[in-house]
């Protein structure tokens, strides 16, 4: 049995509703998860083309972490969905890794339409937390796709 963990992390400025939930209420320190099971496959867009994923999710939870368990089931997707406060304005490096497929998404404002993918892990099985290195020649060594280029933001924005 194949495991899907394709991660679709979703961070918007400087505040978000979550596209499968137009109503939710955002906490400060918390994001959104939100978890479609019985999905097969390996990639992003396993996901997102399955009918299920125009359905609501089959979990939906808080989490304080940018960060999910890497085992915690099998054939299933997840979404994080937030606000992004920076405490400086300044330009940052965000990172991603991923047991399977994964992609960091970043909106202008807090229009989810104006999202863009900022970084991506590539397909096949990442240690936990393996945010640098090539991961066995499954990234690019000479511009890993799981670091964005550096992002300007503004504080309180």
């Amino acid at each position: 049995m194949k495991t899907l963990f394709a991660i679709f992390l979703t961070v918007l400025l400087p505040a978000a509703i979550a596209q499968a939930q137009p109503t939710a209420n955002f906490i400060t320190g918390a994001l959104l998860q939100e978890t479609w099971l019985n999905i097969s496959g390996h990639n992003v867009a396993d996901l997102t083309n399955s009918p299920s994923f125009r359905k609501p999710p089959n979990r939906v939870s808080l989490v304080s972490q940018f960060e999910i368990p890497s085992d915690a089931t099998v054939n299933y997707g997840v979404r994080l969905s937030g606000y992004l406060h920076v405490p400086v304005s300044g330009s940052y490096v965000f990172y991603i890794s991923s047991n399977e497929q994964g992609g960091l998404f970043l909106s202008s404002d807090d229009n989810p339409e104006n999202k863009r993918r900022i970084a991506f892990e590539p397909l096949n099985q990442n240690a936990t937390r393996a945010w640098t290195g090539t991961a066995d020649g499954r990234r690019n060594a000479d511009n890993p796709e799981n670091i964005s280029e550096p992002i300007s933001l503004l504080a309180g924005r």
